[in-house]
């Protein structure tokens, strides 16, 4: 494995910020004035996010889950819009876009729209997303067919953005001899970056045939212990599928930390790490410009 260069988001989960979307556009443009090289905010319908299966505090008398509260959630790649305005550098993309609630096509132009306004700046981060996304919406969740419209709109939105003709007919979606323009700036196209939960294995045989991975811990993940063991089995199997792994997120710090413990960042880019990530705390939010202007984590 060849050690790369390593580059530093800033996940930005408005969930904490409240209503106001001013802000999450303003810490984006404080991000890059800090020396982040990326800003990427949460993207999901309902939030709190539910877990897939019902329990406690999403439990009713009637055995499905209720959230106790749903806070604001605005739309991110409408703030990315409003970051990309007024910044020259910093990569803009989503923690991550649950495709298959989307039409592929909308998001091919609306991402392409995006990469022109910030001159080919947009990583676009895609994943399934949560049953609640869906269910709470009266769209069926079935993984099985979820995942095929997810790699439907894959393919879809690939070759929507090479500016030619396309002519599609799978099982969910079906094109007829359509472009969509303009195309993006980034050539051949943003990279599209697959997000997955480990020890699952088709998102990472998705990252290797896309543009690279971004890994998802914590609570909802299953693996609330982002040890040194998990990343050396996990981007070990990675490596073994592919020769050209592409871009690949991992954290700073394990634990959802903000400082990372000696030896971490080398391990991660041994792994061939290209970005690690912060997730900003409750802690944040006394401070929160003031700690994005901190800069990203020193190692």
């Amino acid at each position: 494995m060849t050690t790369k260069s390593v580059k530093h988001a800033l996940i930005m989960p408005p969930g904490l910020l409240g209503d106001n979307v001013q802000d999450m556009v303003d810490y984006g443009v404080v991000a890059e004035e800090s020396g982040w090289d990326g800003y990427f905010p949460y993207d999901v319908m309902v939030f709190p996010p539910p877990p897939d299966k019902a329990e406690a505090p999403w439990v009713s008398e009637e055995g499905a889950w209720t959230a106790p509260e749903y806070r604001p959630f605005p739309d991110p790649w409408i703030v990315l819009a409003g970051v990309a305005a007024r910044t020259n550098s910093i990569k803009l993309g989503t923690w991550i876009t649950p495709l298959p609630r989307r039409q592929p096509w909308q998001v091919a132009r609306d991402i392409a729209t995006l990469d022109r306004m910030s001159n080919g700046r947009v990583i676009f981060g895609a994943g399934l997303g949560k049953r609640a996304d869906y269910e709470k919406f009266g769209i069926q969740f079935d993984p099985k067919t979820i995942a095929e419209k997810y790699d439907e709109s894959l393919e879809i939105i690939s070759q929507l953005w090479a500016g030619e003709r396309v002519t599609f007919a799978g099982k969910h979606y079906q094109l007829d001899d359509v472009a969509i323009l303009p195309t993006p700036s980034q050539t051949p196209r943003p990279p599209i970056m697959i997000g997955g939960f480990w020890p699952n294995k088709k998102p990472f045989q998705r990252g290797a045939k896309w543009d690279g991975i971004m890994p998802v811990f914590g609570m909802e993940s299953g693996n609330t212990n982002t040890s040194a063991e998990l990343v050396k089995e996990m981007l070990g199997w990675y490596h073994s599928i592919t020769d050209d792994p592409g871009e690949i997120f991992l954290p700073a710090a394990p634990d959802d930390g903000i400082d990372p413990p000696e030896g971490w960042v080398n391990l991660c880019q041994e792994y061939g790490a290209t970005w690690l990530y912060t997730y900003p705390t409750r802690e944040w939010l006394e401070d929160m410009e003031g700690r994005i202007r901190q800069g990203p984590p020193t190692h």
